[in-house]
């Protein structure tokens, strides 16, 4: 019910798009209706603006899912490696404690990671918590926006969100993102494991994905003959 629920909200996004969204609210990145803001961030998509980037990548803080799930998308059509981290962690089904760089508190993230500048190891940041990080809907959009930029930093987020992520929803669309990654030895390996996916249009998906990268569809969708195929294919 949930997957249905997301792709319904999405299908009626792209028609409203579409259609020009005659009676609806207006694009403002800044404005009351969170669909506003939604239509707001991909029109600020849309000047290739450094200023207006930064107002996308501001907006994956958003309090509405809708306006987040805007700045997902349209940080997807910039097309740009460097927005790869913040998609990243908009594929995480939960937020750990937020982190910094003793010596650089500007720097803060919501994963482990090291100080860019410096190296050092960040440090939880005393009082943060953590909590869920972002719905199905946000998640399958940033999976999809990464699969459009192709930068191979995000194949193990896709591949996390294929083998783990509570929703179905995101991991069939994970399932067909990791074609865009189809030169990655794990990306292959997370579609042979998909294939025992308990959902079945996961494991549907998997096995399509596999089949377009292998270039055949003599093998079933088991997960076995996939592994011989998989042993046999030059790392």
């Amino acid at each position: 019910m949930r997957g249905t629920m997301v792709r319904t909200v999405s299908f009626l996004l792209a028609a409203a798009i579409a259609a020009g969204c005659a009676t609806g609210p207006k694009p403002d990145p800044q404005g009351l209706d969170p669909y506003a803001r939604y239509l707001g961030a991909v029109e600020l998509a849309k000047t290739g603006d450094p200023v207006d980037a930064r107002e996308i990548v501001r907006m994956l803080e958003d309090a509405d899912e809708l306006a987040r799930d805007g700045a997902v998308v349209a940080l997807g059509q910039l097309r740009r490696p460097e927005h790869v981290p913040a998609l990243i962690e908009m594929t995480f089904e939960r937020i750990e404690q937020a982190r910094t760089c003793p010596k650089h508190p500007e720097i803060v993230r919501s994963v482990p990671d090291a100080c860019p500048l410096c190296g050092a190891e960040l440090q939880a940041v005393p009082g943060s918590r953590g909590g869920v990080r972002s719905t199905p809907l946000v998640r399958a959009d940033a999976v999809r926006a990464l699969a459009v930029i192709g930068d191979a930093r995000a194949v193990a987020a896709v591949c996390g969100a294929l083998r783990g992520d509570g929703s179905i929803e995101v991991r069939r669309t994970a399932a067909l993102a990791l074609e865009a990654f189809a030169d990655q030895r794990a990306a292959l390996e997370a579609l042979v494991d998909a294939l025992e996916d308990r959902a079945a249009a996961v494991s549907h998906n998997a096995h399509g994905t596999l089949c377009r990268i292998a270039r055949r569809d003599d093998l079933p969708r088991k997960a076995a003959p996939w592994r011989e195929w998989l042993r046999g294919r030059t790392p």
